[in-house]
């Protein structure tokens, strides 16, 4: 991930302020929306292997950032299957083998795309509201139906 010009082929993904995100390049009129930020990567990820072009996450606040997208997918993915997820940036390096300037600008795009949330501890945990940005939700596990107390007319008694 890298600061640099854009080329004008190169596909961005932006976030728009009623929600979702927009995929665009600089030459192009066309803006397609998306409504999670998983789509909008995926097919941006898509976009850029078919044409051989980069993918850049831009906002408003702060220069364009060029993205990994298989390795910014990979970490928000571990954030959606693991909600509870509160990282340190040393513990994201570690966890992700990635070096610490990569590391800071993955999860600084996903802090940026307001996924991610830096605690006043250090930790990276998911946005509170995320759930309506990424379309993420948590599995919900069935829980088993209790044991009889009756089996076959025969009271069963515990013994302690």
């Amino acid at each position: 991930m890298k600061r640099a010009p854009v080329d004008p082929r190169d596909v961005i993904i932006r976030q728009r302020r009623s929600g979702g995100f927009v995929l665009a390049t600089n030459i192009s009129p066309v803006h397609i929306q998306y409504a999670t930020f998983e789509e909008a990567l995926a097919n941006a990820g898509r976009v850029a292997d078919d044409h051989d072009v980069h993918v850049w996450y831009a906002d408003d606040q702060q220069p364009p950032v060029q993205l990994e997208q298989h390795l910014l997918a990979r970490v928000w993915a571990e954030y959606c299957e693991l909600p509870g997820l509160g990282l340190t940036d040393v513990q994201a390096r570690r966890l992700w083998g990635v070096d610490a300037d990569t590391c800071a600008t993955l999860l600084d795009v996903l802090v940026r795309a307001r996924l991610l949330t830096r605690g006043i501890d250090g930790r990276y945990r998911r946005f509170a509201a995320d759930a309506v940005a990424s379309g993420a939700r948590m599995a919900k596990a069935a829980s088993p139906a209790p044991a009889p107390l009756f089996a076959g007319g025969v009271e069963r008694r515990r013994h302690l």
